[in-house]
């Protein structure tokens, strides 16, 4: 099977994830009490015998609590339950191996920041980035060399990269919709794993829906744990076949 065909394979089958951890028997996609799992303890949580060893790259998505004026390295025991790359972790095919995260980095930021050494030998590399540069106004055509430069930095095959499409932002909606097209265009041009777990955060407007954020632009613990949970969804399938 070619890398398209394993590409749609995966964005359909994390997008049918995402359905079915967010609708209910009506057909409703109900908002998650923050106190209620967004997945059951069930066959989805059991170790299948496929292993996936990954690194994470982000900003306050992805350090959440762990707060390190120097940045988190990763993997870090500090990680709790508002970070995403915490919840990808807790998954028995998972293991967060390497990576880094500091809350308000660019991606320009995190490319000159980052280093070879941080990314273990076969990871995976999950990037979530570009919230900050939204609300610094990065010019957009500068993202894509920031990104290529994490990635080469990583060391990390283009078969091995997924990229994580933008929360909402319900300070500025409208950017994060162009700058998750120009996320979708960046990753299509190299062939790189590309997942929107936006769209199910949003309310269809740009904004997020009632109970996914907490200030307008971080995520509640429920919806940290909704996107790790769809990283670990999202690498399964592309990988564990």
């Amino acid at each position: 099977m070619d890398r398209t065909n394993r590409l749609a394979i995966a964005a359909i089958t994390a997008f049918a994830t995402l359905l079915v951890l967010l609708t209910n028997a009506s057909g409703v996609v109900p908002t998650p009490p923050r106190s209620t799992p967004l997945t059951p303890d069930g066959p989805a949580a059991t170790d299948s015998g496929c292993h996936i060893g990954f690194s994470a790259v982000g900003a306050s998505f992805t350090q959440g609590n762990a707060w390190n004026p120097m940045g988190t390295r990763l993997p870090d025991t500090g990680l709790d339950g508002s970070s995403w790359a915490y919840w990808t972790d807790a998954d028995p095919d998972l293991e967060l191996e390497g990576g880094w995260a500091l809350a308000g980095q660019t991606t320009g930021d995190v490319a000159r920041h980052l280093r070879p050494e941080w990314f273990p030998e076969g990871t995976h590399l999950v990037i979530l980035l570009g919230t900050n540069d939204v609300e610094q106004r990065t010019p957009t055509d500068e993202i894509a060399p920031h990104l290529d430069h994490i990635a080469d930095t990583a060391g990390v095959p283009a078969e091995k990269v997924l990229l994580v499409l933008l929360p909402p932002n319900n300070q500025a909606p409208g950017a994060t919709r162009d700058l998750n097209a120009e996320l979708t265009q960046i990753a299509t041009e190299r062939e790189w794993a590309l997942l929107d777990v936006g769209t199910a955060m949003g309310d269809g407007q740009g904004w997020f829906r009632e109970g996914a954020t907490s200030d307008g632009t971080h995520l509640t613990e429920p919806w940290a744990r909704f996107l790790g949970e769809s990283v670990a969804a999202a690498l399964r399938a592309e990988h564990c076949g």
